[in-house]
């Protein structure tokens, strides 16, 4: 299984998975204030890292190895089994890695994803669609993100997953194992892909549009939405209204004029006498001749 695809961030020597990458890290006071409690305290909780294995039959088969008929060997170059070692990716504590850094303290990790009960690995056929719910999860129980942080990272989620769909059908065109990975990959033919992935997060699917639409039309603007400082629907709505035609002075008029209309029309309601009517009835006609 190769890496994962995307993948932007490294910290403590490890690549960061892409969907990990998409979640905030903590202020810098924050950080500093984990950073001081491990120094103290030590690291409650240890940073998970999760293994990719590599097509070993490939890389003997490069290197003339040849297995016996069991399928093992007695002994390899040192050189090859370091290529044959599976790579390494941090799915979760990226704050704890950064914090054990600033502290000076020897992190703790492990390759046991918890809760991982079924065993699946990096061989599974819908690996890719467990580590990132299982990331996803893990995020959403210990941040407190807006909605629309929330929706942004939808967003983000849904274009990786395609990206990474793409992939696994490539894998497909050569090999039994890719073909049966495109096979488990989530059909967005049948769902709308904002709506999965919204739910994902515990957002609506019209949330993570609205937040598509401001990312493809004005990326300064879906930063804010990332930082919590805009609402997706706002930051969309503001988007649609400053590319919309300013009125003409004819529309002006004319809009002028129906408010105005109704208006009266409310007030003539209002006012139930015969007189308060016939007054008010008067007043118009003369703003009506003064309009001419």
């Amino acid at each position: 299984m190769s890496l994962p695809v995307g993948i932007t961030e490294e910290i403590g020597g490890y690549p960061v998975h892409p969907v990990a990458s998409m979640f905030p890290m903590i202020g810098e006071a924050e950080l500093q204030q984990l950073a001081d409690d491990i120094r103290e305290n030590g690291q409650h909780e240890a940073i998970v890292l999760a293994p990719y294995y590599k097509d070993n039959a490939r890389i003997l088969a490069e290197h003339g190895i040849e297995t016996d008929e069991f399928g093992g060997f007695m002994s390899l170059p040192p050189e090859v089994e370091a290529e044959l070692e599976p790579d390494v990716v941090l799915i979760d504590g990226r704050n704890r890695m950064a914090a054990c850094l600033l502290a000076g303290v020897e992190p703790i990790v492990t390759q046991d994803i918890p809760g991982n009960t079924s065993g699946k690995d990096s061989d599974s056929p819908d690996w890719e669609q467990f580590v990132t719910a299982w990331i996803t999860s893990g995020n959403l129980h210990r941040r407190h993100l807006s909605k629309g942080q929330l929706a942004a990272i939808a967003v983000e989620i849904e274009k990786w997953k395609a990206v990474e769909a793409k992939k696994r059908q490539v894998a497909a065109q050569n090999n039994e194992a890719g073909r049966a990975v495109v096979e488990n990959l989530p059909q967005q033919a049948n769902a709308r892909a904002s709506d999965e992935a919204g739910a994902m997060l515990g957002v609506s699917g019209r949330s993570v549009r609205d937040a598509k639409y401001v990312e493809q039309t004005d990326p300064e603007m879906f930063e804010k939405i990332k930082a919590g400082q805009v609402a997706p629907s706002a930051a969309a709505k503001k988007i649609r209204d400053a590319a919309k035609p300013a009125p003409t002075e004819a529309e002006v008029k004319s809009a002028r004029e129906a408010l105005i209309q109704k208006e009266v029309e409310r007030m003539f309601n209002k006012y139930s006498t015969p007189e308060e009517r016939t007054l008010l009835s008067h007043y118009f006609h003369l703003y009506e001749g003064e309009k001419r």
